[in-house]
């Protein structure tokens, strides 16, 4: 007797059509609303920092620092010496040289790319791995998924005029952008032909389609759909509140995925666990709900960095929020390091029974 294929879905279809693939209609409706109702950017903006991007940031704490089994020195060590790195530009800017912190803000910028990009693959290598997809796929997802989503953004960072200003790129480098978007076709014709064979063989297409549509094609929505209206904000002063509505819509997707998945693999993880631990690992929204908790400091070094309108404590470029800047960063660095070491379904076993993928 044939074995029934595997489902598809790393939870169920609800499950994964809210967090996983339905996270990027659910984004690029928030999109749409501060853009028809700018009036609203602002409180959406501090609503999403408070509810889903401090608590993305916590929800890795409480699987490292806040699990007394998690055990990794050198990591650790790593995401510290990452944590505390910003505060070296700020002792150069504090040292007198002027382009410091804004030279924080670029590394800052292309580490946060790279972040979000690897995240997008981490999901569709799990939707992979869960069909037992073949080697051969398998690779055609990692580089036409990774390679697509880096040439969309230089696209959009050199075709979208403010975009170009914004970086800095000069208009001769337009043509660039153009090369960028037909790699980008050439890869979105890959994983298209991908999701053919998959349909021919009778097998999950699942993966395919998460890399081409939350992934790939949301990306193209965030840099020309959101960045063809920026800035929604009007009294916008800085580049980063230029890019407030492209920064709050690419957030609520990858804080959505991201709770989805600590959310899914935190049960197996914790069940059996004793003690406060224990439940709280087995409880998602108890978790959530410490999260933002959390998050509420987090809200106020994101006011004493004052970068974002409606909550700013100190000057702009002031040295105390200078100084919460490098706090900021060093938040999402310790972050990234961190994140990058406990999400290798690859390598982990016990992440890969935590997930079920075989």
């Amino acid at each position: 007797m044939d074995r029934e294929p595997p489902s598809p879905w790393l939870d169920s279809p609800a499950f994964d059509g809210v967090f996983f693939i339905g996270a990027a209609l659910i984004s690029g409706m928030v999109g749409a609303v501060v853009v028809a109702l700018p009036g609203l950017l602002v409180p959406v903006i501090w609503a999403w920092v408070l509810l889903l991007e401090g608590p993305h940031l916590a929800a890795t704490w409480q699987r490292t620092l806040f699990d007394p089994e998690y055990s990794d020195p050198p990591t650790t060590r790593l995401a510290l010496a990452a944590g505390l790195s910003p505060l070296l530009f700020l002792g150069a800017s504090l040292a007198g040289l002027p382009d410091a912190m804004e030279l924080l803000v670029a590394v800052a910028a292309v580490w946060s790319i790279h972040h979000t990009v690897r995240q997008h693959h981490g999901m569709v290598a799990m939707y992979d791995a869960r069909v037992h997809s073949p080697r051969w796929v398998r690779e055609l997802d990692r580089w036409a998924l990774q390679v697509g989503l880096w040439a969309v953004i230089i696209a959009g960072q050199l075709l979208v005029p403010l975009n170009r200003q914004i970086v800095g790129a000069p208009d001769f480098l337009v043509p660039i952008g153009w090369v960028a978007a037909a790699v980008a076709g050439l890869c979105v014709a890959a994983l298209l032909g991908r999701i053919g064979w998959a349909v021919r063989q009778g097998v999950s297409p699942l993966p395919g389609i998460v890399a081409l549509g939350p992934a790939i094609a949301f990306t193209v929505f965030v840099m020309f759909g959101m960045g063809s209206v920026e800035p929604v904000y009007a009294s916008a002063s800085t580049p980063e509140q230029r890019v407030l509505a492209m920064s709050l819509v690419g957030g609520v997707m990858h804080g959505l995925q991201y709770l989805g998945i600590v959310v899914l693999a935190n049960r197996p993880r914790f069940a059996g666990r004793p003690g406060w631990v224990g439940w709280l690992g087995r409880h998602g929204w108890a978790s959530y709900g410490c999260w933002v908790l959390l998050s509420v400091g987090y809200l106020g070094i994101d006011a004493a960095r004052s970068a974002y309108p409606g909550a700013m404590w100190f000057a702009p470029s002031s040295a105390t929020a200078e100084l919460f800047m490098a706090l900021y960063w060093g938040l999402f660095f310790h972050h990234y390091v961190l994140d990058s070491r406990i999400w290798k379904v690859s390598r982990d076993v016990a992440l890969r029974r935590e997930l079920a993928l075989g």
